[in-house]
Parts: structure tokens; sequence; C-alpha cells
């Protein structure tokens, strides 16, 4: 059966339990660390910070290089827990689960945790490959069913019109800036309630940087969305709370509005203004 036979066949009461909120499931997730401090062996990269993350919202981590907010980000999905030497203190709780504990099982929480790199990370496969391999690996079997949640995946992306003649063509043809809202997409398919962005728009030109803050933005209806930027006007533009780090510290953290407009820490208004140094 064809992609788009899929698309008008399918019975959606199967596939709306299994893709994102946005089409008839409604879910929250707050992220809260309380004290939290990483080490990689002996260097302590993040130093006791606590916060709470709100729900549907989009959180923007600021800072300079190396100021730890990447760090902070992989930590909270546990993406850090293959690099050598990585430890923590402190507690890191998901939607009241302590995702530290020995009895979490990170396959399950990476999904529940979706997470956007730097640079566009498709698979070297086609279009919709991307996409529904990944469905296979956590169970749905049905080629129908696959096929059916990446399309929809696609279209809650913004990447629908742009590739639906195309869906068998490799990853490779299109675009960066499509590639990852591809990414978007299949992270979006494992039905996350919390998307990791890791300076996603870093790669990209201008007006694809456009296009994928614009989805951010609509994606905050659904999703908890925590965004690493190197860019004060993306900050500024798309988020509801900020988190200004520096050197392992959480200097402030306030709604983003008034972050920009009143700062209450000096460092912070030295850094925003770009007196910062």
């Amino acid at each position: 059966m064809s992609i788009a036979a899929v698309e008008r066949s399918v019975d959606r009461s199967v596939v709306k339990p299994l893709i994102a909120p946005k089409i008839g499931l409604e879910q929250t997730s707050v992220i809260t660390t309380k004290d939290l401090s990483v080490y990689y062996r002996e260097l302590e990269a993040i130093r006791s910070v606590s916060m709470t993350i709100t729900s549907k919202a989009i959180t923007a981590l600021i800072g300079p290089s190396g100021c730890g907010k990447s760090t902070f980000l992989r930590t909270l999905n546990r993406m850090n827990d293959t690099v050598l030497g990585f430890s923590i203190n402190g507690e890191v709780v998901v939607d009241g689960e302590r995702i530290y504990s020995s009895n979490v099982d990170t396959i399950a929480l990476r999904k529940k945790i979706g997470m956007v790199f730097q640079r566009p990370n498709p698979f070297p496969m086609s279009i919709i490959d991307n996409i529904t391999w990944a469905l296979t690996f956590h169970g749905i079997r049905r080629r129908d069913e696959r096929e059916a949640i990446g399309v929809e995946s696609l279209k809650r992306a913004g990447l629908w019109d742009e590739v639906c003649g195309r869906l068998k063509d490799p990853v490779f043809a299109l675009s960066g800036g499509q590639q990852q809202r591809l990414c978007i997409a299949r992270a979006i398919a494992l039905q996350p309630t919390i998307l990791l962005m890791d300076e996603p728009t870093s790669a990209l030109d201008p007006i694809a940087t456009r296009v994928v803050e614009d989805l951010m933005i609509s994606l905050k209806e659904d999703y908890t969305v925590v965004l690493v930027s190197h860019n004060m006007e993306q900050a500024a533009r798309v988020s509801d709370q900020t988190a200004f780090f520096l050197m392992g510290e959480l200097v402030e953290y306030s709604a983003t509005e008034s972050m920009f407009s009143n700062p209450k820490n000096k460092t912070t208004e030295d850094y925003i203004t770009g007196r910062f140094g």
C-alpha cells in the first residue's frame, strides 16, 4: 500500500494514542533539579543547580561556551551516562520520578524525553524510513501503522507538504533545515512529553532558522521544550523562561521578558547586553 493510501485509509483511533498530544493525547511534564552537581572525573561541570522547568513552555538555557548548559541539558535524559568519568550529586525528578534511580529504564526514559542535536543527524535511509525504523525498534510491527504515524509526525513538524511526493528518496536529498525538521519529526513520532533541543539552529541559515523557531513555538502547545541557545535574540523570541548559566552555576532564572528587560543580577545584565567580560 502506498503512503498516500495509508494516509487516507488508516484507522485514526489506532493512530491517536501513538503520536503527539496535538492530535488527541493530553500530557504534561515537569522537570525539577535539586542541588544538582555534575562531574567529569574531578572536573565539576555544574554546581548545585536547583530549578523547576514548567510544562508546555519553552525554557531557554543561555550562557557563554563551556558554562554547563549543554551538560545540564544532557543530564535531563541521561545522555551523559556514557561519558567516561561522569557522575552526579543531587536529584533530577521528571513527573515525580527520580530518573537516576537504579531501576529506571533509560531506553524508556529517552523515548519520553526526546532530543534534537546541533546538527541534523538523520539515518542513511529514506525520508520515511528515518521515522518508521525507530517505531519498529519500539515494538510497532504493522507497516501501515508505522507509516501512518510517520505521516502525522511529518505534518506536525511542518514538513509533509515539502516531502509527501518523495518519501522514498534518500534523506540527504533534503536541505539542512529540512533534515533538522525531519529529526524533530522522528523525535515526536515516539510520543515524548519533553523535547530537549541543543542549539538546533546553529548549523542553519537565517531562513531555515526562522522556520525551526516557528515550529518550536507551535510545539510548546503540546510539549515541554528545553532549548540550549547561544543566540540571545532567539532565546528572547521563542522562550517563556530563561536560565543564565556561568561557570557551571545557575546565575539567574526567570520569565524571559523579565530577564531581558529587567535582569536582577548585574552579571546577567552584562551578558545579555554584550558587556560581559
